[in-house]
């Protein structure tokens, strides 16, 4: 069922174009395309009938007015001082105000909401990039499949990318469940 539209925009411009995640706590977040230069989310708590006010995470520097991509990873990611980071997250979206210079970030989600990302802002695919959709592969956690448009020469590419691309570090399979 469609939701409510989100009437607390909170001065994100227009939201199109969204795309949902799951916090640890049950929330839904929604990730949406916006006009202020950073990417703009709404959560909800009711499993998206209603949606609360909209804001911006200013880690997220980003050309505005272009479709951004965020999908939950499966699995865990151990750093090399042995932290674990759980409930991560994976975006791409452009970063330069002409759909160019594309960006692919890895965050873990608190359990507060708060999204911690791993990786820095770097222009991972130079030149045209927007629109892009993300995946990761069932078989190989530590892997992901990434869509975008390049305007440039009016081609959809696709790439594949792993942890140790991004951060130089793997991603293990998911962790056993505690069955005491």
């Amino acid at each position: 069922h469609r939701g409510a539209h989100n009437d607390d925009l909170n001065g994100v411009g227009k939201t199109s174009e969204s795309q949902v995640v799951a916090l640890p706590n049950g929330t839904l977040r929604m990730y949406s395309r916006n006009t202020i230069g950073y990417i703009s989310y709404a959560d909800s708590d009711d499993g998206g009938a209603t949606w609360g006010r909209s804001r911006s995470d200013q880690a997220l520097a980003y050309v505005g007015n272009c479709m951004v991509s965020f999908i939950n990873l499966e699995g865990v990611l151990v750093g090399p001082d042995g932290t674990v980071y759980k409930n991560l997250l994976l975006a791409s979206y452009p970063k330069e105000s002409d759909r160019t210079e594309g960006v692919v970030r890895i965050g873990s989600i608190a359990q507060d909401g708060t999204v911690t990302w791993l990786n820095s802002d770097d222009t991972r695919y130079s030149g045209d990039f927007a629109y892009s959709c993300l995946t990761q592969d069932v078989d190989n956690l530590e892997r992901f499949g990434m869509l975008y448009e390049h305007s440039g020469d009016v081609h959809i590419r696709y790439v594949t990318l792993t942890v140790s691309d991004l951060l130089g570090e793997t991603l293990p399979q998911p962790e056993a469940p505690d069955l005491q």
